[in-house]
């Protein structure tokens, strides 16, 4: 992982304070807090990032960027209930995984909202 963080350029997050000290490791961040809710509210404040969140473009699986839908192209892939009570949809360009606004959408726009105010 340190060499990894290293020849991408990347911050490597880690509550291993060994791992944090090993001279590959360009740029590290020792996190604290051990549930996963706590972890990301300290990174966001941590590393400034309110200002960079874009949620809800990336797929969830592979991390790929999410595209909205037409109507006639999803029809028969989704069961009839979801089809009638949603109007928006989103596709992975990498894994086809495709994505609604579902009753977890609210909570988690809610939780970003009071992340970043």
């Amino acid at each position: 992982m340190a060499r990894l963080s290293s020849e991408q350029q990347r911050i490597l997050l880690s509550r291993d304070r060994a791992l944090l000290m090993h001279r590959a490791v360009t740029h590290g961040c020792y996190i604290r807090a051990f549930s996963p809710r706590e972890q990301l509210a300290y990174l966001i404040n941590r590393l400034d990032l309110c200002g960079k969140i874009s949620p809800f473009c990336r797929c969830m699986r592979c991390n790929g960027e999410l595209h909205e839908l037409e109507s006639n192209e999803i029809l028969g892939n989704l069961p009839q209930r979801v089809l009638e009570i949603r109007e928006r949809f989103l596709r992975c360009g990498q894994c086809d995984h495709v994505y609604w606004e579902g009753s977890h959408y609210q909570v988690m726009k809610q939780w970003i909202s009071q992340l970043c105010g």
